[in-house]
């Protein structure tokens, strides 16, 4: 389940789809991005099925907290409401792909779906090695 955070009408009236990350952009996000990719990707997908059309771009937008000293201690960071975070943006462009990307993943989905026993995790899997240590001890 989830929801696009901004889907923008551009002025050639096709579309922008963005999701914000609050985190800092680092190499280390390059291994989450698979998961972005199809995220925006099915958003664009549902997009194009509803009359979103055409979309141009789809984009992650990472909004990294400004939290050093010399930010904390900034005049502008208060003012009469209180403390604001300031935050600096980081614009990384997805490939727009929904008919290639997102029908192979609901055909998986599918068969996982219509098995009748789940399907052998890897063997390196940590998730499923303590999902399979929970069910032992329970029986």
């Amino acid at each position: 389940r989830g929801e696009a955070d901004a889907i923008f009408k551009m002025d050639d009236d096709s579309y922008t789809i963005i999701d914000y990350k609050t985190t800092r952009y680092t190499q280390n996000q390059g291994a989450m991005f698979p998961i972005y990719e199809a995220q925006l990707n099915a958003y664009a997908y549902i997009g194009l099925r509803r009359n979103i059309a055409p979309i141009k771009q789809l984009a992650l937008i990472y909004m990294e907290p400004q939290t050093d000293e010399r930010f904390a201690q900034s005049p502008k960071m208060i003012d009469s409401t209180g403390f604001s975070l300031g935050f600096q943006a980081t614009v990384v462009q997805v490939e727009v792909k929904p008919d290639n990307l997102i029908p192979p993943l609901l055909k998986k989905a599918r068969d996982i779906n219509q098995m009748t026993n789940p399907p052998i995790g890897k063997e390196d899997c940590k998730d499923c090695k303590a999902v399979n240590d929970l069910v032992g001890s329970l029986q």
